[in-house]
């Protein structure tokens, strides 16, 4: 996978059933969100040769700070891939914007809240990357059942931290 045309990759989704392409948008959201940060943190980190604190839980506060960002972004603009998985999403299950970009930050923050980032292998970008690429789908998977919950709960309020 070439990581550096990710913002160019088509992703198909070849599922019938409605849940299932739910489910799979939000995948595809997240991780491309968490990607994007976790790609820009380590290159800057990387440019002043600091990746080995990239393995400090510390460095959720940076992540949440680019994320938050990133999130107001897509919230304001209507173009861009992410932006038309919402589409979908909305077609999908009916939420608004503002609902679905708060259910993406609460599925990302419980995945940060799953990461034991001292176990992740920072030596190089391929294999920090690489870290995110085995464990988010492994953590979808394992909360699958109650990340579909809370998509379909029309009444989803995220909890305050």
């Amino acid at each position: 996978m070439d990581l550096n045309r990710l913002n160019e990759t088509v992703i198909n989704i070849p599922v019938d059933h409605k849940y299932d392409n739910l489910i799979e948008y939000y995948k595809v959201i997240c991780f491309k969100l968490i990607l994007t940060c976790e790609s820009h943190i380590y290159k800057i980190f990387q440019t002043k040769n600091l990746q080995e604190n990239l393995d400090s839980q510390e460095i959720n506060f940076t992540i949440s700070k680019y994320l938050k960002d990133l999130l107001q972004y897509i919230e304001i603009e209507d173009n861009g891939d992410i932006n038309n998985y919402i589409v979908n999403i909305k077609n999908i299950i009916g939420d608004d914007k503002k609902s679905i970009i708060e259910k993406i930050t609460y599925i990302i923050n419980h995945f940060y809240t799953f990461l034991i980032r001292d176990k992740l292998n920072v030596k190089s970008y391929e294999s920090y990357i690489n870290n995110f690429e085995t464990l988010f789908p492994d953590y979808f998977c394992e909360n699958k059942v109650e990340i579909l919950e809370i998509l379909i709960d029309k009444n989803f309020v995220p909890e305050l931290a």
